[in-house]
């Protein structure tokens, strides 16, 4: 199985996008930051990692579905996210950063 690791992301900024992402993508740097159009995001059981800064600023997200692969949550990782009300953090996860909600 190849491993991915995604960096950056184009997604259409006049709409509200869901993202689903596949299996084999391990980590998500900084890819959705400042992300307008982003409303939801399910992760798959490979993602073990959403590095500092993976959806700042992505003010519009609403719902995100984490899989019980996931390990680590960076620093401020979802800050600024005002109208992210809710999340359920996996069984597994073993580090949270500073900030990660705030």
């Amino acid at each position: 199985m190849l491993n991915f690791i995604i960096e950056s992301a184009t997604v259409n900024r006049t709409m509200g996008v869901d993202v689903k992402l596949p299996e084999g993508i391990k980590m998500i740097s900084s890819a959705f930051a400042s992300c307008d159009s982003l409303c939801s995001v399910t992760l798959s059981k490979s993602v073990s990692e959403l590095s500092d800064y993976a959806f700042y600023y992505a003010n519009r997200l609403e719902n995100i579905n984490f899989s019980v692969g996931l390990l680590k949550i960076g620093n401020n990782a979802f800050e600024h996210c005002d109208v992210l009300k809710r999340v359920e953090l996996p069984e597994g996860l073993k580090e949270v950063g500073s900030n990660v909600f705030r």
